[in-house]
């Protein structure tokens, strides 16, 4: 940053005087041509006559007009040529300037927005027609037990599938049977229930390899329903396309249930190949009220993770365990310790369940010879519920005696079978 600094006194020659250490060093040498002629000692002046005294006067002031001439052009401004200007052209052939020779562009207004839909489906149809298999491939994340064997699912279980403007809340549902009492009574009233509180209504059969056509337990499973549907969309999912071996034989199919009962829709789709689904979702927007979402939009169920784990675990039950065991089996969750999920170097739930049976001969059987058979049961639910929780699960599964319990209403309501309200 400059400073201001007093000035410092001149000598008698008009330059200012410095000590000796900062004065500048004397100037290089000139060449012979330039250095001054040496002084002359001085002599004894003569006194000058009249003529040399006239002469030197006229030198004087030639002199000094010389110098005075120099000092006022030195200081003089240079005067500005003037040129000559350019020809302006013609308004005819003015241009404009760049920045206006084009107007902006016109801001694109945004898309309109799709109002969005929100509204339940109920999946329903007689036992082993692939509902929980479908739930499963549109949630692509599996979150509903399913075997082989029917009745796997025994409660209504809620899936969500969300996309930018549109909310479905699936319902899946036990099958559609004929009651004998007991447990297989509340799961028939839970399917009917979850039917009758829906906005739309999906109905699914089964494609049959031979394409016999329509399958009389279909028939008695539609029958069931009735009171249930009316005045809702009800559409026919034929799930299991896959296996048709002549894909010619869909068309008597659609053909045969359209003839059956009025559908709002007919979708086929293969739940296994993951076919038809886009198909499926589209349709069941058309249907859905205008409404704002029900749920957070990254969720997929509105089930805690205590109960889809057991879940999980009966359905290892079931595909280790023959004959009648599976359809006598409960699980029930006694101990779900999450306080090391969050551990940075080792995330652990600690997860305990008791496998209820009905008699001590079925507890045998849960056990196995050696405990290999809950061993088994423990190693296929372990792999499942640690992709479900991400992180590694301590498992100890127990197997329990409960006498009666699925023909009961003390011991249904001690399992947790219970119509929600």
């Amino acid at each position: 940053m400059a400073t201001f600094q007093k000035p410092k006194k001149k000598n008698q020659t008009g330059t200012a005087q410095r000590p000796l250490s900062q004065r500048a060093p004397s100037p290089p040498s000139t060449p012979e041509a330039e250095k001054p002629a040496p002084r002359a000692r001085p002599q004894a002046k003569k006194p000058l006559t009249a003529a040399q005294r006239r002469i030197g006067k006229r030198a004087l002031q030639a002199q000094a007009e010389a110098a005075s001439v120099a000092e006022v052009v030195s200081s003089a401004k240079p005067v500005p040529q003037r040129t000559k200007p350019s020809p302006q052209p013609s308004s005819s052939s003015k241009q404009r300037p760049a920045s206006s020779s084009k107007p902006p562009p016109a801001p694109v207004p945004p898309a309109p927005l799709r109002p969005t839909r929100c509204g339940t489906v109920a999946l329903v149809g007689r036992p082993n027609v692939g509902k929980s298999s479908l739930l499963n491939a549109i949630l692509g994340q599996k979150i509903a037990a399913t075997t082989h064997k029917p009745q796997t699912t025994r409660r209504a279980l809620r899936g969500v599938y969300s996309d930018d403007d549109t909310q479905i809340v699936f319902v899946d549902t036990p099958g559609l049977h004929q009651a004998k009492g007991g447990l297989f009574s509340f799961m028939l009233e839970e399917a009917k229930d979850s039917a009758a509180d829906v906005d739309v209504l999906a109905f699914l059969v089964e494609a049959d390899a031979r394409g016999t056509g329509i399958a009389p337990a279909d028939v008695s499973a539609l029958k069931a329903l009735e009171g249930k549907i009316s005045g809702k969309p009800a559409l026919l999912i034929i799930n299991k396309i896959d296996v048709l071996r002549d894909k010619a034989n869909l068309l008597p199919l659609l053909q045969a249930w359209s003839a059956e009962h009025t559908f709002t829709a007919l979708v086929p789709v293969s739940a296994h190949k993951k076919d038809g689904l886009a198909a499926f979702v589209a349709e069941i927007r058309k249907h859905l009220p205008e409404a704002p979402f029900l749920l957070p939009k990254d969720s997929i169920t509105d089930q805690s993770e205590r109960d889809i784990a057991a879940e999980l675990i009966r359905e290892k039950v079931m595909l280790e365990l023959q004959q009648e065991i599976p359809y006598r089996a409960a699980v029930v969750i006694e101990l779900f310790d999450e306080s090391r999920r969050d551990d940075e170097r080792k995330p652990l739930v600690h997860i305990a369940a008791n496998i209820v049976v009905e008699k001590d001969s079925q507890k045998a059987m849960v056990i196995g010879k050696g405990g290999q058979r809950i061993k088994a049961i423990g190693q296929r639910a372990r792999a499942e519920l640690e992709h479900l929780l991400d992180c590694q699960v301590h498992l100890e599964l127990f197997a329990k005696v409960e006498p009666g319990w699925t023909e009961t209403a003390q011991g249904l309501r001690k399992l947790g079978y219970v119509h929600s309200t």
